[in-house]
């Protein structure tokens, strides 16, 4: 969507001039869309910037606007990065459990080893002041 609503030109035929009358949903939806919001979204936005431009002369409007249309553009590259932060998040989740795994078998390990040298020392005959290789 890379800041499609900046080729959405207002020029003959095309926006709101300079009418007095406030637009109808219909209308923003519209210009909503020719700025780049997705359709999905421009129904609902629509109704509630209706409600903020009533009264707007026609370049505050078309600012308002414009104003929602970047607000959009932006939620949508903050989610973009925030699924593939997640996506991260979760791969360094599996490798830690993988790595706790891993640290598990090895702390199993050492403690059959430590339970061999135990007994291997007790077993000894008398020589504890052997060091055991």
């Amino acid at each position: 969507m890379a800041w499609r609503w900046l080729r959405a030109k207002w020029g003959a035929g095309r926006g709101f001039g300079w009418r007095q009358t406030s637009p109808g949903r219909d209308e923003i939806r519209v210009a909503l869309e020719q700025r780049g919001v997705p359709v999905e979204f421009s129904g609902a936005l629509a109704e509630r910037t209706a409600v903020q431009i009533a009264g707007l002369a026609a370049p505050a409007r078309e600012a308002l606007l414009d104003g929602v249309a970047i607000a959009v553009e932006l939620q949508h590259s903050t989610r973009d990065q925030l699924t593939r932060n997640l996506r991260g998040v979760r791969e360094v989740e599996r490798m830690m459990g993988a790595f706790s795994g891993e640290l598990s078998k090895l702390d199993e390990v050492l403690g059959v080893l430590s339970a061999y040298v135990r007994r291997m020392k007790s077993s000894g005959d008398g020589l504890s002041d052997r060091v055991l290789h």
